[in-house]
């Protein structure tokens, strides 16, 4: 019921303030069975100073679709936003082309061979990616410290879900995201096709988000 002072635009960054003592805890419900939750925040924006929920906040530079040409949305992001750490660690495929195993980085691969990789960020985040079945990447993302939230804003900007010819549904209890693209006939009928299934979970600190894109 207090006063806004000043609505913050998606991406901006705040500084978060020593607080007056007073945790009031929030909740806003972002979409059906999906819930963020928190407290305010006294931060600072600018020459203003005042509280924020900090259920919309993270440390991560806020995600958002680019052109990349034809390089992964995801490896992107954290290539450019987050920046590597070490070295990387590539996947090849086993003879019958449907899996893959992790390599070092001076193993010689043959061409053709790769099928993924494994590469640490800063802030101790870690990216799995592997698209050895050649239906679509798959990813296993860890990011320490993370939220339900940002699992969702990273899987929402960086896959542009819903998209207006998808269903999209949220599992509260398994913490599933599904989206579905819609296939329309003349008859009047339709039906449902490929998308794509995320999962994401809190486990000792650390968000897991794993999934992807497919026919």
């Amino acid at each position: 019921k207090s006063e806004k002072i000043v609505a913050l635009p998606y991406g901006e960054k705040v500084i978060v303030q020593s607080n007056i003592g007073v945790i009031i805890a929030h909740e806003v419900e972002e979409f059906k069975d999906f819930k963020v939750k928190g407290v305010w925040l006294l931060v600072k924006y600018g020459d203003k100073e005042g509280f924020v929920f900090d259920g919309y906040l993270s440390r991560l530079v806020a995600p958002e679709k680019v052109s990349t040409n034809g390089e992964d949305q995801f490896v992107h992001y954290f290539d450019t936003k987050i920046g590597k750490v070490g070295v990387r660690y590539d996947r090849k495929t086993y003879g019958n082309g449907e899996e893959g195993i992790i390599v070092p980085q001076n193993q010689k691969i043959e061409s053709g061979q790769e099928c993924g990789f494994s590469q640490k960020y800063k802030l101790d985040i870690s990216l799995n990616i592997t698209s050895c079945n050649e239906i679509g990447p798959s990813y296993k993302i860890k990011i320490p410290n993370g939220s339900l939230f940002e699992a969702y804003i990273l899987i929402k900007k960086l896959e542009e879900l819903p998209k207006k010819d998808q269903i999209f549904r949220f599992d509260p209890k398994k913490k599933h995201i599904e989206t579905r693209t819609i296939f329309k006939y003349d008859d009047g009928s339709s039906e449902e096709g490929g998308g794509c299934d995320y999962d994401f979970k809190v486990t000792n600190g650390v968000l897991i988000i794993e999934g992807g894109c497919g026919c």
